[in-house]
């Protein structure tokens, strides 16, 4: 019982975690124009495989998460989080820690 407890508790993160991702990774290839099928060849996959990771029905590597980054000309960070607003904080943080001699 415990296992599907977690199991559970996991899905609830990872579940709309994945849809988000696909949303803003279709959002992007509209953005250049693409279609699903443009992107899994270039990527090297099958279509159902790419239509499945930007329906978020499946996760993906963090390989390919890069590859798609690459191809739609975003960041990773903006894939997976939708802004670079967080790097750009720790960015600034290390450039302030530098800065005082840290």
């Amino acid at each position: 019982m415990k296992q599907v407890i977690e199991k559970n508790n996991k899905n609830e993160f990872y579940v709309p975690f994945l849809k988000e991702l696909g949303a803003r990774m279709r959002e992007y290839r509209k953005g250049q124009k693409m279609t699903q099928a443009q992107m899994a060849q270039r990527l090297g996959m099958a279509f159902i495989s790419y239509n499945s990771i930007e329906r978020g029905v499946i996760g993906t590597t963090l390989k390919t998460l890069f590859k798609i980054a690459t191809i739609l000309c975003v960041s990773p960070a903006q894939l997976l989080l939708g802004t670079d607003e967080i790097l750009l904080k720790k960015s600034d943080m290390a450039k302030n820690y530098i800065k005082e001699g840290g």
